[in-house]
C-alpha cells in the first residue's frame, strides 16, 4: 500500500499554522528545495502517522491528516484529527465506502461479515487501528497496520561511522520494527550474506553509484575493542587494504548502508515504505 495523496495542517488560526495542500505521490519520490521549506517535516508528518498507528508514541501528535492510500484496486481515504492528546475526528472510506465514522456525535464501524456500520466506543486517547484489529470484522484495519508497521524512516546525515554495533540477534531487531537506524547495519548484513546473491547484488549496486569495490563482509576492529562489536568492511578495488567503516567518510558509509537495507528488505520480499531524509547528506557529487 502506498500514499497517493497527502494533505496536513496544525495549529489553524495561530502564528504557528503550517498547512500542506495536496501532495501528490507515486511509488518512487524526491523532495527537493532549500533550506526551510518543509521537506524535512513532510517526512516527519508520515513517519509520525505511521509510530501513531503503531503505538510507539506515549502521547497522541496534534495534528490533521487527510490521505489517499492505494492498493491494488482499493482506495482509501483516511482523515484523521487529533487535538491535546484525544482523537477529535477519524474517518476511513474504501473505495467511497464508509468503514469508519468518528467524531463528537457519532462513532460507527463497519462489521464485514454483517456488511454494515455499527456503534462502538474506543479510548478517546486511541486511534480505532490500535484498539479494533480484527481479521474478520474489520480486515481493513490490517490494511493500515501492515502500512504503519514496515514504514522505516532514516536520517541521513544522523548515521556516523563510529556508531558500532554490538552482535545481537536479527529476530530481535525484526521485532522491533527494524531496522531502527543506518547504524545498525552490520548485523543485518552479517544476516544477510547468508542468503544467496545478496552479496553479488550489494555489490553490484554500490559499483552502480560510483564507488569500484570487488568485496563486502562484516570484521571485527582492532585488537583492543571487545570481540563482540562488528563493523563493515569493504575491499575497493583499487586498494590493496581494507576499508573499515571507522575509515569509511560518512557520505559513504550512509549510501552503503542504505544499499545494504535496501536489498536485504528485497529479499525478505516484504513490501515496505523507506523514507530517507537529507540523502545527499555527505555525498560528494
Amino acid at each position: 500500500m502506498i500514499i497517493s495523496k497527502l494533505s496536513y495542517s496544525e495549529n489553524i488560526g495561530t502564528p504557528q499554522e503550517w498547512l500542506l495542500n495536496d501532495l501528490h505521490l507515486g511509488k518512487i519520490n524526491l523532495l527537493v528545495g532549500k533550506n526551510a521549506v518543509g521537506k524535512s517535516r513532510t517526512l516527519n508528518i508520515i513517519g509520525n502517522l505511521a509510530k501513531t498507528m503503531t503505538g510507539k508514541f506515549s502521547r497522541l501528535p496534534d495534528g490533521n491528516w487527510d490521505i489517499t492510500f492505494e492498493k491494488n484496486n482499493k482506495k482509501y481515504i483516511y482523515k484523521l484529527k487529533i487535538s491535546n492528546n484525544n482523537v477529535e475526528e477519524e474517518e476511513l472510506s474504501l473505495n467511497e465506502k464508509k468503514l469508519i465514522i468518528r467524531n463528537k456525535k457519532e462513532k460507527r464501524i463497519n462489521f464485514s461479515q454483517e456488511n454494515k456500520l455499527r456503534d462502538f466506543h474506543p479510548p478517546e486517547n486511541k486511534l480505532t487501528v490500535q484498539v479494533r484489529r480484527d481479521q474478520k470484522e474489520h480486515p481493513f484495519l490490517d490494511d493500515l497496520s501492515e502500512w504503519a508497521e514496515n514504514l522505516h524512516h532514516f536520517t541521513f546525515s544522523g548515521a556516523r561511522v563510529n556508531d558500532l554495533t554490538i552482535v545481537g540477534n536479527i529476530e530481535q531487531i525484526q521485532d522491533k520494527n527494524f531496522p531502527l537506524s543506518l547504524n545498525i547495519v552490520p548485523l543485518i548484513l552479517r544476516d544477510a550474506l547468508e542468503q544467496k546473491n545478496i552479496k553479488k547484488e550489494i555489490i553490484k549496486d554500490f559499483n552502480l553509484i560510483g564507488y569500484e569495490i570487488k568485496n563486502v563482509y562484516v570484521g571485527n576492529l582492532e585488537p583492543g575493542f571487545p570481540p563482540n562489536v562488528l563493523c563493515l568492511v569493504i575491499q575497493e578495488k583499487d586498494l590493496n587494504c581494507p576499508t573499515l567503516q571507522t575509515s569509511m567518510y560518512p557520505g559513504m558509509f550512509r549510501a552503503f548502508s542504505l544499499i545494504v537495507i535496501i536489498n536485504y528488505v528485497i529479499s525478505l520480499d516484504k513490501k515496505c515504505t523507506i523514507l530517507i531524509d537529507d540523502i545527499g547528506e555527505g555525498l560528494d557529487y
